[in-house]
């Protein structure tokens, strides 16, 4: 196990914490879209983790954990928005890693920004 690779997508409360815990005992990705976030966790970087902005890097990893937020919307509905974010990132990715649905995800996701698009004209 020791030779596997984890990444953690988003690196707030949860996902910050939960790489630095894996980084003790596996190699570790920290992926996260807020670059000045990435600069700052580089800089003072004294684990063993790779923190980046680049989804390409996702596919490195043996497992994923998507650590983005899903606030609840005034009716109570989850906001996937940052789960949708994480969705274009990885179909933007040739060789993103492989997971029961993923390609039923990816058009999904693909689908509802095409729509989004298209109200927006």
């Amino acid at each position: 196990m020791k030779d596997k690779k984890v990444c953690i997508v988003g690196l707030a409360y949860v996902g910050l914490p939960l790489a630095k815990a894996f980084s003790k005992h596996l190699k570790t990705i920290g992926f996260d879209i807020d670059d000045d976030k990435i600069g700052d966790l580089n800089n003072n970087n004294k684990e063993n983790i790779e923190f980046t902005t680049d989804p390409s890097k996702i596919k490195q990893a043996d497992f994923v954990l998507i650590c983005v937020p899903t606030p609840v919307t005034k009716s109570k509905k989850p906001d996937l928005r940052y789960v949708k974010l994480f969705c274009f990132a990885i179909a933007g990715s040739a060789r993103a890693p492989a997971s029961p649905g993923r390609a039923y995800f990816t058009k999904k996701c693909l689908r509802y920004q095409r729509q989004k698009q298209s109200a927006a004209i």
